[in-house]
């Protein structure tokens, strides 16, 4: 995560000059990350991760709190590790590990032989379990933003639910193949559940439920 130089950021936003800079000072296209690919562009926005920043809960950031996040790595990776072993297994245990894609919050699902990894930006992974390599190459989802349910699948389908309330609806197989995208118009943070064919999201303010009559 490649920041902007917060004593530049004060300059433009901080109006009360407090050395601060709070929620309501921070304009919802002040851009903090950006990452471009194959796979298209994704952007986060400080507005989106606030919560990180603000550790004490002031609802304002310092110059402190900004220089701790620069402090942290953000180096994820998903590792696939044999059963067995003792002591350092480094070298003997470790099937495969994975740097592209890896996820923020969301858990990884596996299905039907695939892990599925959705990451800030809309970024979708698919590997093959067995090798560790991609199952077909990164996509960027639509809906793009924050990501932290974490997908599920069912009924040969992959259910992925954005920050900002848009449920997008995979086909499970070796190609990427979207089946369905609805806003639900409402703030997703919880991972849905599925139970008897019906397909239940928590949003901000409703419990929904999809299914058949």
């Amino acid at each position: 995560m490649k920041l902007p130089d917060f004593a530049e950021l004060l300059k433009m936003h901080d109006k009360n000059k407090d050395a601060k800079l709070s929620r309501q000072e921070t304009p919802n296209d002040l851009r903090i990350f950006q990452r471009e690919g194959k796979d298209g562009v994704g952007e986060i926005y400080l507005h989106q991760m606030f919560w990180l920043f603000d550790k004490n809960k002031d609802n304002s950031i310092d110059m402190a709190e900004w220089n701790n996040i620069l402090k942290t790595p953000f180096n994820n990776s998903l590792l696939a590790i044999r059963p067995g072993g003792a002591g350092d297994i480094s070298d003997s245990h470790i099937a495969f590990q994975v740097k592209k894609g890896a996820p923020e919050v969301p858990s990884p699902l596996y299905y039907q032989g695939r892990i599925y990894m959705i990451r800030n930006g809309g970024i979708l992974t698919v590997i093959d379990a067995k090798s560790g390599k991609e199952a077909y190459p990164q996509v960027r989802l639509s809906p793009g933003g924050i990501y932290y349910s974490s997908p599920v699948a069912g009924d040969g389908k992959v259910y992925l639910c954005s920050d900002a309330g848009v449920v997008t609806v995979l086909k499970a197989s070796e190609k990427y193949e979207e089946l369905a995208e609805n806003d639900i118009g409402e703030t997703i943070r919880a991972t849905p559940a599925l139970v008897d064919g019906v397909v239940y999201v928590r949003t901000e303010r409703h419990l929904w439920a999809f299914g058949k009559n």
